[in-house]
C-alpha cells in the first residue's frame, strides 16, 4: 500500500476521485474532495470516503496489526475470531481516519487575509507618516494585528496615535488618509 501511494501520487483516490483540489480549480491542498464526491452540506460522502487510497491504506494497516495482534497474543478463541475482529477494526480505522484526515485538511489556520482587503480599513499609526517620510501603522484582521508601512499623498505630517484610512496598495506598503470620521489628536507641544 505504501508503494502504490507513492506511485498514485499526492491526493489522488480510486475511482476517478481526487482530494488535491475543488470543482472551482482552486487547489484545496490534500483532503479536499472534488464537488462530486461530497454529500449536502459539504461533508463528504460515505462511499467517497470508502473509494479513497487514504482509506484503504488504513484498513488494510489496521487488518493487518489486529490480526497480527490476536493471532499472536490471543488464546484458541481469539485466533478463532481474528479474521472477523481484523475485518472490523481495519474497515472502522479507515473509515474514522479518511474523515477526520478530510475534515482537518479542510479547516483554514492561520490564514492571513490578502493585502487587497486592507484597502478601506482604519487603522492607527505607530510611526508619524508624511509625503516625505514613511511611517508605520497596525492594522487588526480578524484576531490579528498585522504592522504595515505606510505611506500618505496628504499634506501635513499624520502624528503616531492618528487613525487613518488605508487607500491603497503601493509596492510593500500602503497609501493611507486621515480619517475623517476620527476625532482630531492635539498639537504635540514642542
Amino acid at each position: 500500500m505504501l508503494v502504490a501511494s507513492m506511485l498514485i501520487g499526492h491526493g489522488h483516490d480510486l475511482g476517478g476521485l481526487t482530494d488535491a483540489g475543488d470543482s472551482t480549480g482552486g487547489s484545496g491542498g490534500d483532503g479536499q474532495m472534488a464537488a462530486h464526491g461530497h454529500a449536502a452540506g459539504g461533508a463528504p460522502s460515505a462511499l467517497a470516503a470508502v473509494l479513497s487510497l487514504r482509506f484503504w491504506i488504513f484498513a488494510v494497516t489496521f487488518f493487518g496489526l489486529t490480526g497480527l495482534c490476536l493471532t499472536g497474543l490471543g488464546g484458541d478463541r481469539a485466533r478463532a475470531q481474528a479474521p472477523l475482529l481484523a475485518v472490523a477494526v481495519g474497515l472502522a480505522a479507515g473509515f474514522v481516519a479518511s474523515r477526520v484526515l478530510v475534515a482537518l485538511a479542510s479547516r483554514s489556520v492561520g490564514a492571513i487575509a490578502p493585502p487587497s482587503t486592507y484597502v478601506g480599513r482604519e487603522a492607527s499609526l505607530l510611526l508619524p507618516v508624511s509625503r516625505t517620510q514613511r511611517g508605520k501603522l497596525r492594522l487588526r484582521v480578524g484576531a490579528t494585528e498585522v504592522d504595515l508601512l505606510a505611506e500618505t499623498d496628504d499634506d501635513g505630517e499624520l502624528p503616531i496615535g492618528a487613525s487613518v484610512l488605508i487607500v491603497s496598495i503601493r509596492g510593500r506598503g500602503v497609501v493611507v488618509s486621515r480619517n475623517p470620521a476620527a476625532p482630531a489628536l492635539p498639537a504635540a507641544h514642542p
